[in-house]
């Protein structure tokens, strides 16, 4: 069934050790040999669903041909997968990967999948270029990023995703690496409207896009770049109840509000694929 897997480590000082042996451990898994991989990746602020989300996306990566809800699992059956628990500490440190690449079929052959969970970025426990440096290689291993946000899309988010890709930028010269192949929004506990999914996330990201075009000059202008896209897209999830945040075990039947959250998102479609060497 796989296990979460430790890819990157922090020293005290701050500093990104890749471990190249889990890595390659992830990616020969189950014969992945030269197939195609698509990387999962979703990072965002700590403590506000990132594992969560993850562990949910592996119960729909294991039931792909489930119909009508059925693979989000049993009423009473806990969140099992990446580590998770509802309360303010840390629990993600550095960057961890699902140990069990899932075969999607495309109409190019099977891909692999596999899912990555990054620290939480503007944590005060870390400094500014640490969390920067984290979302940065998150962005850049991805073929598939997810930025999660909180409530709306906001100027320290922006700032933040201006302050990634720039980062990404420059690595990616170095390496040669397309710094975001796919980008989606991801933003939660949204109250604003009562259009949730798709159709809500792309009258919001229209709005973003239209308030940094308005300022002179561009105050974000990697981050509008991006958001420009037609590969980034953005998804507004709403509440999925109080229970959450204040204690759960992430099981259905604690609140019908968790159902309604993920059914607003659609199935994630598979982006323009990465081969790795």
């Amino acid at each position: 069934m796989g296990h979460p897997v430790q890819l990157v480590h922090l020293d005290e000082e701050g500093g990104l050790t890749l471990d190249k042996e889990a890595l390659s451990r992830c990616l020969e898994h189950g014969g992945v040999g030269d197939a195609p991989v698509c990387l999962v990746s979703i990072v965002g602020v700590k403590r506000r669903g990132k594992s969560f989300l993850l562990n949910y996306l592996l119960r729909r990566l294991r039931s792909p041909d489930a119909r009508d809800g059925a693979w989000m699992g049993r009423e009473d059956e806990p969140l099992e997968g990446f580590e998770w628990r509802a309360d303010m500490q840390r629990v993600t440190n550095g960057v961890w990967a699902w140990s069990q690449p899932f075969w999607v079929p495309t109409e190019g052959g099977k891909v692999a999948v596999l899912l990555v969970d990054t620290e939480g970025s503007m944590d005060i426990e870390r400094n500014k270029e640490t969390s920067v440096k984290l979302s940065a290689m998150s962005m850049l291993l991805s073929s598939y990023q997810i930025l999660n946000i909180s409530n709306e899309v906001k100027d320290p988010d922006l700032e933040y995703l201006e302050m990634f890709v720039h980062v990404a930028e420059e690595v990616g010269k170095e390496y040669g690496l397309e710094p975001i192949q796919h980008l989606d929004l991801l933003v939660r506990d949204w109250s604003n409207s009562q259009v949730f999914g798709a159709e809500g996330g792309e009258q919001h990201l229209r709005h973003v896009r239209q308030m940094l075009e308005a300022t002179s000059p561009c105050k974000h202008p990697k981050a509008l770049e991006v958001l420009s896209r037609s590969s980034s897209y953005c998804y507004l999830m709403p509440f999925p109840g109080k229970r959450i945040s204040t204690g759960s075990e992430g099981t259905l039947k604690e609140r019908k509000e968790i159902r309604r959250a993920l059914y607003s998102l659609p199935i994630i479609r598979l982006p323009p694929l990465r081969r790795h060497g």
